[in-house]
């Protein structure tokens, strides 16, 4: 059983705020929808759920053979309501509001997953409660979407909230659904530059072509800083023109430090560490490569202090191209 959306659109007056939007959410799994605020989160659901008006494509509900419309009852759209938060922020009584907000969060969920119906749609319906209460919260979807077969779809713009709640995923963009997959698939892979801002830190260089579309290994030059760097060979059509820049990413996980001799063909890169935060599980280390700018991200930070020089590894399996 699952629900099909296909190449769904929508206006809200003048403004298109969904564009052939596609998915597809499977019973006893969580999908999450990602995107900025203003990517169309709450249209796409509202459209889901049959309270916005589509101009085109179908929404439909798969039990058995038997297709269920959207507006026979099965679809419970749960919005983030803040009834509370903004008059009692007003008068000064931020703490009770808080308080009250996160009650009335978990209880239009709870009240969600027992109202007989089979799609739970979670408009970023959790956003008032702290971790504890999130985790207790999902808990108790996962409890009933099991027991009872139901498809729960939960947007949010934090993807950190995706990884962590999500059996799949799909990223929206100006009202399009630009990638779709498992979280972990999205996060080491995202196929353009908008995609790999959103979906957590990530090192994004803008960068020249230098060496043949049909080569198994890219060369390019990076605009700043004019380093050398090399990458796996992706689809022509993520590569551009020779004239054209493009960008690269990188986690900040993915790049290594070292004291070690440069070699270009191993993207070696002389830095200087510029800042540090730590981070708890990981220490995040700021570097100056030359006037290229990285992060990196390394469970220890031994040897090495603000001012220090050492040596930054991109490896080259793990430099993404990206479209624009």
């Amino acid at each position: 059983m699952s629900l099909k959306i296909k190449d769904i659109s929508a206006q809200i007056g003048r403004k298109t705020v969904l564009r052939n939007a596609t998915f597809e959410a499977e019973t006893g799994e969580i999908t999450g929808i990602c995107g900025w605020s203003g990517a169309g989160k709450t249209s796409l659901l509202r459209a889901v759920a049959g309270s916005l008006p589509i101009q085109c494509g179908t929404v439909t509900f798969e039990t058995g053979g038997a297709s269920s419309s959207i507006h026979d009852g099965r679809f419970q759209y749960v919005p983030a309501s803040a009834r509370f938060s903004r008059w009692r922020a007003v008068f000064g009584s931020a703490q009770i509001s808080t308080s009250a907000n996160s009650k009335n969060q978990s209880e239009a969920v709870e009240k969600a997953l027992h109202s007989g119906a089979r799609v739970i749609l979670l408009d970023d319906a959790v956003c008032f409660l702290d971790r504890r209460e999130r985790d207790e919260c999902f808990a108790m979807i996962r409890r009933e979407m099991q027991s009872r077969g139901l498809v729960v779809i939960y947007a949010t713009s934090a993807y950190e909230e995706i990884l962590l709640r999500c059996d799949r995923a799909a990223v929206l963009h100006n009202g399009e659904i630009v990638h779709a997959g498992t979280p972990e698939e999205i996060y080491l892979s995202p196929k353009t530059k908008a995609i790999a801002e959103l979906t957590g830190r990530n090192n994004i260089f803008e960068v020249r072509r230098l060496s043949s579309s049909k080569a198994d290994v890219q060369e390019f030059q990076t605009i700043a800083g004019s380093h050398r760097l090399f990458a796996k060979r992706a689809e022509l059509s993520s590569m551009g023109a020779l004239n054209q820049n493009i960008f690269l990413a990188i986690r900040p996980e993915q790049i290594s430090l070292s004291f070690g001799a440069s070699f270009p063909e191993d993207n070696l890169l002389r830095a200087t560490i510029t800042c540090t935060h730590f981070l708890g599980p990981s220490t995040l280390v700021s570097l100056d490569c030359g006037g290229l700018a990285v992060d990196a991200a390394v469970p220890r930070l031994v040897g090495l202090t603000i001012g220090d020089e050492c040596m930054v590894g991109l490896p080259p399996d793990r430099l993404g191209i990206l479209n624009k």
